[in-house]
Parts: structure tokens; C-alpha cells; sequence
């Protein structure tokens, strides 16, 4: 005998849906509530309100929807509590691994937001096992009706085509824009390198930050603003390239990650405010002359770099040099001058995706295109020394336009791995300690732009 399958009821499928999605939101509720004590209130509400409401119209339109659409709705949400608690349980994972935390009541917090995004991932599980027998029904009402192969072969055909669709343009972003505004680590990074100290320093505002200081001996000092990981680690090499030349040395942990407190976000948005803080620590260093302080900045933080030159008209600090190794984009502003063709667009519509995500997720907004604050850098008499490398096919174009905007030298590689200019034995050190000699000891000529 032919047993039929047994769905679940409408108000099953709903019971799950809205426990998978209040699990979802308590939990971004939860995160939302331990930022509280560094984070401005659109940080702290923002992500609050706009889960709230995505909840509540998942909710309405499931009600409203055929079983296809009732499917999309579930994964969308599976996608987003998923890639939420997946970095949850790694984060536990590091957490139990620690054996230096910044504070205990640190590593408490961590622990409480982790359990909670273990909870989140259980439930993004229950709602892809929710899309997946949703989908399966419309799969076997689907057999039920007489087709012809060409028919059968056209609909795979279509749905492998769909699927790809949904990884390149939901799955993938939103799992990076999670990622991207998730701590990955809660303890401070690798052992104190010899000549340094550890610091801590405050950005400008308020949030306070863990680094590392070597002195100068040559009166001037350099800060090192990271690239997306938010470590010192990703500068260890530029700041064993300073230090041999006589700089003084300040690499630090930025917002949100290593051992630094606040709330993480990849894109450098908020960071503007860090460098300020480092370079009036800085400023008070007995051994550093203040019109000698330059910076270098790895992608995120070359893009981080260009927003503190342009603000320095309006209250910024006084930075003498700095080197952007790396900069591309940090926002959809500056992915638009790059859309020539409808194509162009689409190739960055994961990218929108995932900016759209960080968003949601970190209460923030990018502030304006880098190609206007480029222009307003260049009006500032800060000496920019741009380099550009060729695995991100963007990165040369944007440093083109960049330099340009700001009327800056420009050093492209179009053979060397994005922020590898250092290790790819290309004159590296000689172009940049050239440069930071020439334009903060007053010594060595100046590098040459490309053509």
C-alpha cells in the first residue's frame, strides 16, 4: 500500500518559523545589548528595530505565500542565523583555547554571546530543514503532473541555474557580511615581539584599544592601521621594516578585534576614529616630535587612512605621511564610477549584498565615497604615497582614481598578490622608507609616481 507523505500543518510550518526567527532575534537583541557600554545608541537600536521588523513581515508574508515562496523565506532567515551561529561556535571554541583573555568579565561576555549564537545556529537549522520539506513538496506535487523530458531536463536546468543565483548572491555575502562584523577571536594576538611594549590607548571616541610601541630613534614614528582582520599580526612585517630604519612603531589591535574592545566591523567604518586616538598617543610619545608622524594603512586601513586625512580639516589629526597599501572599496559610493555596463553592476551586486548586511548587522554606515574623500585629502598638505597591486581587479583602477582625486604618488604592481608589494621583492622597502625619509626627516629623494 501507497502511503502518502504527511506534511506539516500551516500552523506547524508557522510555529517553526517564528521560533527560528525570534531565536534569531533575541540573539542579535543579546549582542546588541552587550555593546552597550562602547557603542553609540543607532548601534545599539538600529539592529534591534530592523530584525524586529524583518521578523514580523517574514512572518505575514509566509501566511500569504505559496510553498515556493514560503521556502525562500525560511532559507533566506536559515542563511542569516546560520552564518550568525556558525561564528558563534567558533568563537566558543577560541574562547575555551584562550589562555590570556583581556578581562575576565570579557571573556564572560564572549562566552554569554557565543551560547546564544549556538541557540541561533540550532535554529537556522530547523529552518533549512523547514525549506528543504517545503521544496520537497513542491517537488513531488510537482510529479504528480505528467511532463515531457525536454519539460523535466528545463526545470533542472533552471533550478541548477537558480541555485547558483542564490549562492553568488545571498549565501556568500550574507555569510561574509556576518563574518565581517564578528569577533574572531577574544584574546589578545601572538607574543610581545623584543623592543616593544604593551600599550593601551583610547580612540577618539572613547573605545579603548591594546597595542604595542617600539620608540624611535630617529624622532619620528609611524602608526600601522591594519587590514581587515583588525590585528597587529597583519603588520608585523611593516613594523620590523620601521623599526630597522629607526622609527618608532605603534601597531594596535583595531575596534572589535584582538584585544580590543568595541564592535567589530572589517571595513574599517568607525576606524577613522582609532587612528585619531593613535596618533595622540603618538604625539605624547618623549621620543616622537609631532610634525614627524606618519602612517601606513594595509587595505581596510589605507581605505581608513584616506577618511582621516579628508577629516582633518574638521577636527582630524595632523598625520605628515601616509602610505596606502591597498586601498579599494568600502562602500557601494565607490563601487559606482567602476558600472560602466549592465554587467559591471551585477558582478557587484554581492558585494551591495554584503555591505547591506554589515549594515543590518552593526548599526554603521560607511560615510562617504573614498573618490570624494580622496579630493578632500589631497587639499589637506599630507604627503600620499598610494600602491596598488593587481590580484583584486579593482584595486588598480580605484588607486587611479584616488591618486588622482588627491593629486598623490601612485606605485602600481600588476604582478604582486594584494598587500604582498613587502615580500614580493619589488624594491618595497626602499620606495616606502624612502618616501616617510623624504617626507618626515627631510632626507632621501622623493619616489617617483607611475606614469
Amino acid at each position: 500500500m501507497h502511503l502518502r507523505p504527511r506534511w506539516p500543518t500551516l500552523g506547524t510550518q508557522m510555529r517553526l518559523l517564528i521560533l527560528g526567527t525570534a531565536t534569531w532575534g533575541l540573539h542579535v537583541a543579546t549582542e546588541t545589548l552587550f555593546r552597550a557600554g562602547h557603542a553609540t545608541v543607532q548601534e545599539r537600536l538600529e539592529p534591534m528595530i530592523v530584525v524586529s521588523v524583518l521578523t514580523a513581515a517574514a512572518v505575514m508574508a509566509f501566511t500569504r505565500a505559496n510553498v515556493l515562496a514560503q521556502a525562500s523565506i525560511a532559507f533566506l532567515i536559515a542563511v542569516l542565523a546560520l552564518a550568525n551561529g556558525a561564528m558563534h561556535l567558533y568563537g566558543l571554541t577560541i574562547h575555551r583555547q584562550a589562555a590570556h583573555a583581556p578581562s575576565p568579565g570579557a571573556n564572560v561576555a564572549a562566552a554569554l554571546r557565543d551560547a546564544g549564537g549556538v541557540a541561533t545556529l540550532i535554529a537556522g537549522t530547523w529552518l533549512l530543514g523547514l525549506a528543504i520539506v517545503l521544496l520537497h513538496r513542491r517537488r513531488v506535487a510537482r510529479r504528480s503532473r505528467p511532463s515531457s523530458l525536454w519539460r523535466r531536463c528545463a526545470r533542472a536546468g533552471a533550478n541548477i541555474a537558480v541555485g547558483l543565483a542564490v549562492l553568488a548572491l545571498v549565501v556568500f555575502p550574507v555569510v561574509l557580511g556576518t563574518v565581517q562584523t564578528h569577533r574572531l577571536q577574544h584574546t589578545s594576538t601572538g607574543p610581545l615581539p623584543p623592543g616593544y611594549k604593551v600599550v593601551e590607548l583610547v580612540a577618539s571616541d572613547g573605545i579603548k584599544l591594546s597595542g604595542w610601541y617600539h620608540p624611535s630613534t630617529n624622532g619620528a614614528a609611524v602608526l600601522l592601521v591594519p587590514s581587515a582582520s583588525g590585528t597587529r599580526d597583519s603588520v608585523r612585517a611593516h613594523a620590523d621594516m620601521l623599526v630597522k630604519h629607526g622609527y618608532g612603531v605603534l601597531a594596535y589591535d583595531a575596534r572589535g578585534s584582538g584585544a580590543s574592545a568595541g564592535v567589530r566591523n572589517a571595513y574599517g567604518w568607525g576606524w577613522s576614529a582609532d587612528v585619531v586616538g593613535g596618533v595622540r598617543f603618538l604625539s605624547a610619545q618623549g621620543d616622537v616630535q609631532p610634525s614627524r608622524i606618519g602612517a601606513i594603512g594595509l587595505s581596510t586601513g589605507a581605505d581608513v587612512l584616506i577618511e582621516t586625512v579628508a577629516a582633518r580639516g574638521d577636527g582630524g589629526v595632523n598625520l605628515s605621511a601616509t602610505v596606502l597599501d591597498g586601498a579599494t572599496a568600502r562602500s557601494s559610493g565607490d563601487l559606482a564610477p567602476l558600472e560602466r555596463a549592465p554587467a559591471d553592476a551585477l558582478g557587484n551586486l554581492p558585494l551591495r549584498v554584503t555591505f547591506g548586511v554589515i549594515s543590518l548587522l552593526s548599526g554603521t554606515r560607511p560615510g562617504q565615497p573614498l573618490r570624494h574623500l580622496s579630493a578632500e585629502a589631497g587639499r589637506h598638505g599630507t604627503a600620499m604615497f598610494l600602491v596598488g597591486a593587481g590580484s583584486i581587479p579593482q584595486e588598480i583602477p580605484l588607486n587611479r582614481r584616488y591618486a588622482a582625486a588627491a593629486d598623490a604618488r601612485l606605485w602600481t604592481l600588476p604582478h604582486v598578490a594584494h598587500t604582498r608589494g613587502i615580500h614580493a621583492g619589488v624594491g618595497y622597502e626602499d620606495r616606502v622608507i624612502g618616501f616617510l625619509d623624504h617626507a618626515l626627516l627631510d632626507r632621501s629623494p622623493e619616489p617617483s609616481s607611475d606614469p
